[in-house]
């Protein structure tokens, strides 16, 4: 070969020469046969057919100079797609070459990493006795699924500012951790057009029937007091309260409050207007629990009143200097829970009125003051704490997040178990075998560090709970569980068995979690043992009250649905062969209590009219557990769950569409009657209603003056 040739060739490897190569675009093995080549990543489709998918390597448009050149460990950093051959020949490197190589192929790298998380920022180091990394914008957990780096999963939906954020104990997280289940009810909704029609009629409805209380002037004062029943029925409602929720929320002092009650109907003027609304409150709460075989009047009368009380309250400010403000923020929260309003904020509104209460310092003993109080608003002061403390923790489970760390700052004393015949003067509490009205806030004040814990380390993305910790909580709580006293008083029934609720529904998140989290089987099966118990107890906890006839934790409680799904969960992921027994005990008793669990969530949903929550959920994992024994049956399965969901809907937007429709008569009428109460004949022509001023003979001088205009023409008149 020639100097010239050679000198060619060097210019042509080192890249100085003026000569640039063509890009080759097939691989090395379809250029070697000379055949088109698809450029498929990581193998092309000949490759493949030719069983030679070792020999199926690209090479990029850089310099050949450095591709002949580079060592194994350029090539497998891009240089080189596919398997590198290392039986090729190799050619060492000069120095200059392989470090200008390197330094561009890093440029690129680098620029590819920024390029995928553009939004990352730096983290901080960690010290050395932390065992999680420290939160960052990109390590935000969402979705459903397994968590990841060992970290809790949550639900964070949404788009912009339009999301919407669940914890780790929201019920509704389990929905995606039952094997196969999101899919089935999404496939429900797409197989069956009819479910999702339904549920956007009754949506529509619900917003009319809304739209039609709507009262933008607010509420006056004569107006709230107008919305009580007569007497004789104010006095059945108000007695329905104090047998039901009274004695689960003990915050009225019975002596006192029937002497203001019977003052209220004996003198008409306005007076005590706290009192009225928490009369009116009161009744809201009631006309939920009312046997009635049409609810949905009774239940647009209660929403009715929530929403007058809301619109008071807009104008008239709660000071917190009387009893009744405190019982107005109470009875509010427990009104709107019952009612199914503004449940989406339950977990906000209940931790504001905690807020508010504790800026009065009512988390703070009363004995602490300097001004002597009275033993009668001592034990209120305690007992509405404990009522609020109590709501506001439930609210934060169901929501998973976190309670307000209210007991760093607490040395309020646990309300005393004494009937409030003995709140005038100092007296000793009963024994706690003794039930009273307060016995419930009494007792369920024992657990209420415990279950504040728990639910600040299930909530809390970054704890850990080893399997040991979780034993301990186990025995903690059944230790609990074994303290509560056995009352015999019937009225005691709905407080054990909340009490008993209220505790197990912490055993099911924590081995809930445990399942997912085990290092072993044994471990695993464990909690799923505890897990499928627990929650069949539950619920034959709210099946026994129902046998009772007692309705009050069916609308209050939403525990259903979590034991439902956990039911479902535990049994849709037992090994058949390895859990046997297990499985029996989930096919005996699981299907029971699931198919239990749904009838409630079916009559909640039929009785307050519009809760839909977790009523396709419950519906959908009781079908869905049926087909595990027969896979061979989803379309029949899946159409039984669809028609179960429309007809529930039905019957829903049939009492809806009545009630749109009385409503419109009522409010008709009660058009007609202030027309007419202001001096305004009425006349209907064609069902118009028509406004006939007064004679013009019956005006003076001083009403052409027009100075009382508004008085006469202005009023809120409505057709």
């Amino acid at each position: 070969m020639s100097d010239n040739a050679l000198l060619s060739s060097s210019n042509e490897l080192t890249g100085t020469g003026l000569k640039r190569r063509r890009k080759i675009w097939s691989c090395q093995e379809c250029r070697r046969r000379k055949l088109q080549c698809d450029r498929t990543l990581p193998v092309c489709s000949r490759c493949i057919r030719a069983g030679k998918p070792e020999n199926c390597i690209y090479i990029d448009d850089v310099d050949m100079a450095a591709v002949a050149r580079a060592v194994p460990t350029d090539l497998q950093h891009g240089t080189l797609h596919g398997r590198f051959n290392p039986g090729g020949p190799m050619v060492v490197p000069t120095e200059d070459v392989v470090a200008s190589y390197t330094l561009k192929n890093l440029v690129q790298r680098v620029e590819q990493l920024e390029a995928a998380q553009p939004h990352e920022p730096m983290v901080a180091e960690q010290t050395s006795n932390s065992s999680i990394p420290a939160p960052t914008p990109g390590s935000a957990i969402t979705g459903t699924g397994s968590g990841r780096n060992g970290r809790e999963t949550t639900m964070f939906l949404g788009t912009a500012f339009r999301t919407k954020f669940s914890g780790s104990t929201h019920s509704g997280l389990l929905i995606g951790r039952i094997p196969g289940f999101p899919e089935f009810m999404t496939e429900s909704f797409e197989r069956f057009p009819a479910m999702n029609l339904a549920r956007k009629q009754i949506h529509k409805l619900e917003n009319l029937t809304n739209l039609a209380e709507e009262n933008p002037q607010g509420i006056r004062e004569r107006q709230l007091r107008a919305l009580l029943p007569p007497k004789q029925e104010s006095d059945q409602l108000v007695q329905v309260f104090i047998d039901s929720f009274d004695c689960v929320y003990h915050v009225l002092h019975l002596p006192n409050f029937r002497i203001e009650y019977d003052r209220l109907w004996i003198d008409t003027a306005d007076g005590n207007q706290q009192f009225v609304v928490v009369i009116v409150l009161i009744i809201s709460v009631s006309l939920c629990l009312v046997s009635d075989p049409v609810p949905y009047p009774a239940c647009h009368r209660a929403a009715t009143m929530i929403r007058s009380c809301e619109q008071w309250l807009k104008i008239n400010f709660l000071k917190y200097s009387r009893v009744q403000d405190f019982q107005i923020s109470f009875l509010l929260l427990l009104a709107r829970q019952l009612n199914a309003r503004r449940y989406k904020q339950t977990w906000a509104n209940s931790g504001q009125v905690l807020r508010n209460f504790m800026c009065a310092g009512l988390h703070r003993d009363p004995d602490n003051l300097e001004e002597e109080v009275s033993e009668l608003d001592k034990e209120m002061r305690r007992r509405i704490w404990a009522a609020a403390s109590e709501f506001e923790l439930q609210a934060s489970f169901e929501q998973g997040m976190p309670a307000m760390p209210w007991p760093e700052q607490s040395d309020i004393l646990a309300p005393r178990n004494i009937p409030d015949d003995g709140l005038d003067h100092i007296a000793d509490p009963r024994p706690v075998q003794e039930f009273t009205p307060s016995s419930y806030l009494a007792v369920s004040s024992s657990s209420i560090l415990l279950r504040h814990m728990l639910n600040a380390h299930l909530n809390n993305l970054r704890s850990e709970i080893s399997f040991d910790e979780t034993k301990a909580f186990t025995e903690r709580i059944e230790t609990s569980l074994e303290d509560l006293p056995s009352w015999t008083d019937p009225r005691s029934e709905t407080c054990r068995a909340l009490l008993s609720i209220n505790l197990r529904q912490y055993l099911l998140s924590l081995h809930e979690r445990q399942i997912r989290q085990a290092a072993s089987s044994a471990e695993r099966r464990f909690s799923k043992i505890i897990l499928l118990d627990t929650a069949v107890k539950m619920v034959n906890s709210h099946k026994a009250l129902l046998d009772n006839g007692h309705n009050t934790l069916k609308l209050f409680c939403g525990d259903h649905i979590r034991a439902a799904l956990s039911i479902c969960y535990t049994y849709l992921t037992l090994d058949p062969q390895s859990d046997s027994i297990i499985t029996c005990a989930a096919e005996k008793y699981g299907t029971q209590a699931i198919a239990a669990a749904a009838a409630m969530v079916k009559q909640k949903s039929i009785h307050l009219g519009g809760d839909q929550r977790h009523l396709w959920p419950a519906i959908a994992a009781n079908i869905f557990m049926k087909l595990k024994s027969n896979p061979d049956k989803r379309s029949d399965l899946m159409r039984e769950a669809a028609d179960e969901y429309v007809s529930i809907l039905n019957q829903i937007k049939c009492g809806l569409q009545e009630l749109l429709k009385t409503s419109a008569e009522t409010r008709s009428k009660f058009n007609d009657n202030t027309l007419q109460e202001r001096g305004f004949p009425v006349i209907r022509v064609d069902e118009q209603v028509l406004v006939v001023p007064p004679s013009l003979e019956e005006w003076s001088f001083e009403d052409w003056n027009f100075e009382d205009y508004n008085k006469h023409f202005t009023g809120s008149l409505e057709f």
